[in-house]
């Protein structure tokens, strides 16, 4: 939501100074430094916390989490106002979705977009029940549907088109906006250390820092073993899309997980030129990709025969002929649902365990079930 997104910056923005007093006006018992993103800190005060989003060092976004019982403290009128009692949530990412049952709230999910995308079993037996409503895309959601739902917080990332008064019927609906911005973090464990800003919003951080500490020890672990290798098969990922072949590129946490796994991904140093990525076409790609060892997928094609249906010229690669390429495809619900765009944003170690089976299979001992991926055949 761009336009909702760049209000809330501006309304930030305005009081900026309010927000660096606060800081000094309280005593701040206790921080929550992340290790690896760089996008959110949690400040503990006495009876209230403050999470700060952050870009580039510098707060853009301010919420304070204080009791039902009390008045918000003085000094943060201006942040996101968020109490200690969430009822309901509207979740507009199917990665939220991941993130909120993690920490055992499904109760509180009312809504979702692209319903049909989402692969989480309980869930979607909550929508066919209607317990969980559909809000619409995720690009631009009915929030004339979801002011009617009423929940205590919708949670974006921000980053889409819709209506511009967006922000005035949810503030008169007494609806708080929650951007969330891991998709910007440019490592798998930087991104998955979102699950504590969830637990921060939730009142459950004890939980959420559990399950960060045992994907972090995972994660490290593998790594590390992954190290000692010497043989890197070279591979690529994705297919053309429209005409255009979106690629991971330096800087990408996609990248970095392909590095992590031990991989010579081709495009690990090109620097990108649509966002984290580059785009080509498929004769940029088919010169540099043709004789890669190996193919990795993000979809959910689970034959080689549905790959060609989306170009026929794909067949020319190497890893087609040889039958190396493995797509995201193991766990994907009736519907279209993708997990790996879901738990596994927030369990990267088990990607990286499914990773490094395709391209180190002697060096994974951890490996007790393939999680996402599957070879095609």
């Amino acid at each position: 939501m761009k336009n909702l997104f760049i209000i809330l910056l501006l309304l930030v923005a305005g009081c900026k100074s309010n927000i660096e007093n606060n800081e000094t006006a309280f005593n701040v018992i206790e921080t929550l430094k992340p290790r690896y993103a760089k996008g959110f800190e949690v400040l503990y005060y006495t009876e209230f916390k403050v999470v700060n989003v952050k870009s580039n060092d510098k707060v853009t976004t301010q919420y304070i989490i204080y009791s039902l019982q009390n008045a918000c403290p003085k000094g943060f009128e201006n942040a996101i106002k968020i109490t200690d009692s969430i009822e309901d949530v509207v979740l507009l990412s199917t990665s939220q979705v991941a993130a909120v049952t993690l920490l055992n709230k499904t109760a509180k999910i009312a809504g979702v977009a692209n319903s049909k995308m989402i692969f989480n079993e309980q869930v979607n037996q909550l929508i066919t029940s209607g317990e969980i409503q559909d809000v619409g895309a995720d690009y631009e959601p009915n929030i004339d549907k979801v002011v009617r739902i009423k929940p205590s917080l919708l949670f974006t990332d921000g980053e889409y088109t819709t209506q511009g008064a967006v922000l005035g019927k949810l503030s008169l609906a007494d609806i708080s906006v929650v951007n969330c911005q891991d998709y910007k973090e440019t490592t798998p464990l930087a991104r998955a250390e979102w699950i504590r800003f969830y637990g921060a919003i939730f009142n459950e951080q004890k939980l959420a820092d559990s399950i960060f500490a045992t994907v972090e020890q995972n994660y490290l672990y593998l790594k590390n073993k992954v190290n000692t290798t010497t043989q890197k098969p070279t591979i690529f990922c994705n297919y053309p899309y429209l005409g255009i072949w979106y690629l991971p590129a330096k800087g990408n946490y996609t990248t970095a997980l392909f590095e992590d796994a031990g991989a010579n991904y081709i495009w690990s140093n090109d620097l990108p030129n649509n966002g984290l990525n580059v785009s080509l076409n498929f004769e940029q790609v088919l010169k540099r990709a043709k004789t890669a060892n190996m193919w990795i997928l993000f979809s959910g094609e689970k034959n080689l025969k549905e790959l060609t249906l989306k170009d026929e010229k794909l067949a020319i690669f190497d890893a087609f002929k040889n039958k190396k390429i493995f797509s995201a495809s193991l766990r994907v619900s009736a519907g279209g649902g993708i997990d790996y765009w879901e738990t596994g944003i927030y369990r990267p170690d088990w990607v990286l365990s499914d990773l490094t089976n395709i391209f180190h299979p002697e060096v994974n001992d951890l490996l007790i079930q393939t999680h996402f991926f599957n070879a095609l055949n």
